[in-house]
């Protein structure tokens, strides 16, 4: 399992200052098809895919790093394109990212009279997603059962026992 919290959202380089949640989502458009075999049941063929991050933050005064500031500035006054990365953070033993470029979409500033002033902003990601896992498991469990000690594998393509 992996804490929420070692989970972030990276913006042209940046995690997201003052952030308290985020979230990436993967859709697929389902394009109808038939068959003559299906006997009258309908059958889907998968068609494009799309994907979209969002993120929820406090709002701070001063500008630093990637904040709602800086996702207004750069995607909604100069509608620039933005590379974004859902990844664990550098601490995390495990490695999980899920990158790519994205557009400015949507978001909003709220401010309550009690509390503290937050935002959530919806960035749409443009064209392929690159998914980057890292899991130190199968690394473990791929040595063979029968092996007395660890085999080191060096850079250099050799092996030593």
């Amino acid at each position: 399992m992996i804490a929420g919290s070692l989970i972030g959202l990276m913006v042209n380089g940046a995690f997201v200052s003052c952030e308290t949640s985020c979230q990436i989502n993967f859709n697929q458009v389902m394009i109808a098809s038939s068959a003559i075999d299906s006997g009258g049941w309908g059958e889907f063929v998968a068609g494009l895919r799309s994907w979209t991050v969002s993120v929820n933050g406090n709002l701070l005064l001063e500008a630093v790093g990637s904040d709602i500031k800086a996702l207004i500035q750069s995607g909604y006054i100069n509608q620039l394109p933005m590379f974004a990365e859902f990844s664990t953070r550098p601490s995390s033993d495990i490695q999980l990212k899920f990158s790519g470029a994205v557009l400015f979409n949507t978001a909003s500033i709220s401010a309550a009279s009690t509390g503290v002033a937050n935002w959530t902003a919806t960035l749409q990601g443009t064209g392929k997603l690159t998914p980057t896992y890292q899991d130190f498991s199968l690394l473990i469990d791929s040595m063979p059962s029968e092996a007395l000690y660890p085999i080191i594998v060096d850079e250099s393509g050799g092996f030593t026992t």
